[in-house]
Parts: C-alpha cells; sequence; structure tokens
C-alpha cells in the first residue's frame, strides 16, 4: 500500500492505495499513526524533513525555481533550531540571532506540524516515507510547468482536478463526498502526492536537488516529484 498525504485542520489527511488500485481517504489524528502501519511501504508528505541548522535548503530553492508562477508556495524549511520555541517572538529571537531574519507568523503556525516530524524521523524512516510538494507534483503532470491559478480559486481547484482526473477514476467521488467541503483543496493536494507515491514505488520519481544533501541528523534534504 502506498500513501499520499497532506495536513487539514489538526489531522493528516491520506488517500491510500491498495495493491489492488482500491483508493481510501483516511483521517489519521497523529504522524505516529503512519510511521507505525507496516502495510504502508511508501508514504509521500507535504511537510519539510530533513531541516539545515541555519540557511536554505537547495531542494527548496530548486522547486521555487521549477514551478513557476507559483513558486511562492513552495516556504522555505525552519531551521532546527526554532522547533523548540514557544513563541513567534521567541522562535523570531532565535533565528535572528543565527541568520538575522525573523519569523513570520504563517510560517511559526506550522512549526509544531514540522517539530513532530521531524522528531519521529529518522534515515531509516525515510526510506518509506519521502517529502513531497503539491505544486511541484502538479508541474509533473503539466508538461514540467507549473501551473497557472493559485490553488484555493475556483480555476486552480478546476485546473487541478484537470490534471488529476487522468491518473485516478474514483477522484470526482472523492471530492464531492470530502467533507467539510473546505478540506478539498487539500483532497487534492494529497492525491497528487498519491500520484507521487506511485513514481517512487515505480522507481520514475525525480529528486531535487540531484546531488544529496543531508542535515546534522543524516536526513536527506529532498523534494520527490
Amino acid at each position: 500500500m502506498i500513501a499520499g498525504v497532506d495536513w487539514f485542520e489538526g489531522s493528516w489527511l491520506a488517500v491510500v492505495e491498495d495493491a489492488a488500485g482500491e483508493i481510501t481517504v483516511q483521517r489519521v489524528s497523529a504522524f505516529t499513526d503512519l510511521l507505525r502501519r507496516p502495510d504502508l511501504e511508501t508514504l509521500v508528505i507535504d511537510v519539510p524533513i530533513g531541516l539545515p541548522d541555519r540557511g536554505a535548503r537547495v531542494c527548496d530553492l530548486q522547486a521555487r525555481k521549477a514551478i513557476r508562477p507559483r513558486g511562492s508556495s513552495v516556504f522555505p524549511a525552519p531551521i532546527r533550531p526554532v522547533l523548540g520555541a514557544r513563541s513567534q517572538a521567541e522562535a523570531s529571537q532565535i533565528r535572528y540571532a543565527i541568520e538575522g531574519k525573523r519569523c513570520s507568523a504563517q510560517a511559526y503556525a506550522i512549526y509544531p506540524i514540522v517539530a513532530d516530524v521531524d522528531r519521529q524521523m529518522s534515515p531509516e524512516a525515510q526510506r518509506r516515507i519521502r517529502e513531497g510538494h503539491p505544486e511541484l507534483s502538479f508541474a509533473g503532470m503539466n508538461g514540467g510547468a507549473g501551473l497557472q491559478w493559485p490553488k484555493r480559486s475556483d480555476e486552480g481547484r478546476r485546473e487541478r482536478i484537470h490534471h488529476l482526473a487522468p491518473y485516478f477514476e474514483t477522484l470526482s467521488a472523492h471530492v464531492d463526498s470530502i467533507e467539510p467541503r473546505r478540506a478539498v483543496i487539500d483532497l487534492l493536494d494529497a492525491f497528487a502526492m498519491l500520484w507521487t507515491a506511485r513514481r517512487v514505488r515505480s522507481g520514475r520519481a525525480v529528486s531535487l536537488p540531484d546531488l544529496p544533501e543531508y542535515d546534522a541528523r543524516g536526513l536527506c534534504m529532498e523534494i520527490v516529484a
């Protein structure tokens, strides 16, 4: 079994495909629950794996260029020292002392999610849990070009469904049944991660950057698509 996974309002939204090709959409409360499932041989998640102690990851910089005009959707991965901060102000102080930059409220909001994954990841776990980015996957479906419309616009939602539909026969049924309705965008992102998980399983996935880059804990800092 393989899965594409995205975060949605306090839980993980996993689109799981079994060996027979049947797809189910599952809500998972904790990352640990995904990590401990031996039946999931490949998971692609839209969360940074492998974090620098300072500076930007090469994979983020390359992904931003690769998906233009949607490059701004790739948020720079946080440096690991800020993950223990108890407030945005504290995170900003830590980062400013290291890099001379501060943390935005939008960036700080995802730090607990990133920290939870980071605490549990290891080089061994990374053999089956890989980092992806939906917009990089959609660019792969679009002949290598970034999509035209932002994902939260009506046009963007239709554009993403258009690219996913040829790969997933039951996509429309899952889109129509997902609740709450605001979860549709995250569902489409999870399907994009499943598209990448298929490519990882078949050996056709590509990785940014070409030459592996590792963090201080031996985790590969890469994005696959």
